[in-house]
């Protein structure tokens, strides 16, 4: 894997391309250099050793909106895993994870997004031992919803895009379902983007009957 990871560099490629490439992160991949890991996932190795030749004219870093990952990490810290316990998961500085979650910027890297998109797949099946009171908190103060409150392929839509599906699936549901939302978002401050969005349509149509009935 090493000697392949050489011959790449020797070829043209830097660390950045072949991470971007591989779906990995830099930081990930210099420690695997470094010889500070022992052992790579075989997804990630043959990745890697797919890998081959000098790498494209066109090859550079690639970048991506930062919502999905933004909203992996807040996912996360909504079920109590601190910043540093999420960057260290996913090969990052903490810095870039106070990044993300404060959405600083509206890209990132292609890297950084696949970084916590692997990282959310791991953190986000079950709670820490010691979840951070301090970012459970934060979390309900800001109303981001954890990992159960996401469908894996909302994650990734632009608001627009979210906004209809979640339109869509109201649709589909009766009176009662949509009260129950209601009861669940105002009582229970359940903040699943598909509660949120299915109780305030309740309370629009509730508010509409109202008004005609008036």
């Amino acid at each position: 894997m090493l000697d392949h990871i050489t011959h790449l560099r020797k070829g043209g490629w830097s660390v950045a391309q072949i991470a971007d490439a591989a779906g990995t992160s830099p930081s990930g991949l210099y420690k695997l250099i470094n010889g500070d890991v022992g052992r790579v996932r075989t997804k990630t190795a043959a990745a890697l050793l797919a890998l081959s030749g000098p790498p494209p004219l066109s090859q550079s870093v690639s970048k991506r909106p930062i919502f999905g990952a933004q909203r992996r990490v807040r996912a996360l810290i909504a079920l109590g895993w601190s910043q540093r316990a999420i960057a260290e998961r996913s090969g990052l500085s903490v810095e870039v994870m106070y990044l993300v979650r404060r959405g600083g910027r509206a890209m990132i890297t292609s890297t950084t997004h696949h970084a916590i998109a692997q990282a959310y797949q791991e953190l986000s099946r079950a709670a820490p031992e010691n979840p951070s009171a301090a970012m459970v908190q934060l979390a309900k103060a800001e109303g981001w919803p954890p990992p159960a409150g996401w469908d894996d392929e909302w994650l990734d839509l632009p608001e627009a895009e979210l906004a209809a599906e979640l339109a869509r699936l109201v649709g589909l549901m009766d009176t009662d379902e949509k009260r129950d939302c209601k009861t669940a978002f105002e009582v229970h401050k359940d903040m699943s983007p598909l509660v949120v969005a299915a109780a305030r349509t309740y309370r629009r149509e509730l508010r509409t009957k109202v008004e005609v009935a008036a």
